[in-house]
């Protein structure tokens, strides 16, 4: 079976790197690859840092990657609103994030949409409640993460979905996500790049947001046995992956099989 494939969304952590370290060869890898004239976005969930800060730890590792491919939360929502220049919001994120959001139209009275993220640097019952009325007045919930906990040196953490769910029950409102799996975060990715699904590899180590996601758009998944590879969840899942592969560094002999 022949695939025209033109565009490939890498996954981040677990994927490309682990533990702050390229993963064997995929510096060269993501060169060979290039080399193919793919049109290319590295895909994160990361909601607490600037991309520029995504981009900068990239550039230290080694990776030729431009500022423009990498797609966070982050990212997300400035595109969101650049594609509804008329509607306001109010961001529930940290500072460093804020910044990111300073050209958009913001507003502490009635808000469009009230941006959920990383808050973790001011948490208080008063903004939180804040936010609650927004919300209960009308506002919809942009949520940059659903993930309701993460792992750290430090042992077991809450994350933003936790608190996006709070919201969510407490206000009887669904949030919209802008962030993997979302159907909303892929597609503005390949908006941005130009590219359509059906040409598309989504490639990454975990299986509920890197393979759930590509089968949201129709993109092609690709899961490496990396980061958070789970073949049990793969087993007991309705949903496969189209290709396993051991890394990236076998993407390149994948995509000539896909050619013939």
């Amino acid at each position: 079976m022949k695939n025209i494939i033109d565009t490939i969304l890498f996954d981040l952590d677990g994927t490309l790197y682990e533990k702050g370290r390229p993963i064997k060869t995929v510096v060269n890898t993501i060169e060979i690859l290039r080399k193919e004239r793919m049109k290319m976005g590295f895909i994160t969930n990361t909601d607490g840092w600037p991309v520029k800060y995504i981009h900068n730890r990239l550039i230290d590792m080694g990776f030729n990657i431009s500022l423009d491919e990498i797609f966070t939360p982050i990212a997300a929502v400035r595109e969101f609103f650049v594609n509804n220049t008329d509607k306001s919001c109010y961001c529930l994120v940290n500072d460093n994030v804020l910044k990111s959001f300073k050209n958009l139209n913001m507003n502490d009275i009635n808000p469009d949409y009230v941006v959920i993220g990383d808050f973790s640097d001011k948490i208080s019952y008063e903004e939180i409640n804040k936010v609650f009325r927004f919300i209960m007045n009308g506002s919809l919930i942009l949520a940059l993460s659903k993930t309701k906990h993460y792992f750290q040196d430090n042992g077991i953490n809450i994350n933003t979905g936790a608190f996006v769910s709070m919201f969510e029950n407490a206000c009887d409102k669904e949030a919209i996500l802008l962030g993997k799996p979302s159907k909303e975060f892929f597609n503005i990715v390949l908006s941005h790049l130009g590219s359509i699904s059906s040409k598309t590899l989504v490639v990454g180590d975990d299986f509920t947001v890197d393979v759930v996601g590509a089968k949201s758009i129709n993109a092609i998944s690709v899961l490496v046995k990396a980061g958070h590879y789970n073949e049990d969840l793969i087993n007991k899942s309705k949903v496969k992956p189209d290709y396993i592969i051991e890394d990236i560094t076998k993407l390149p002999s994948l995509l000539l099989e896909l050619k013939r």
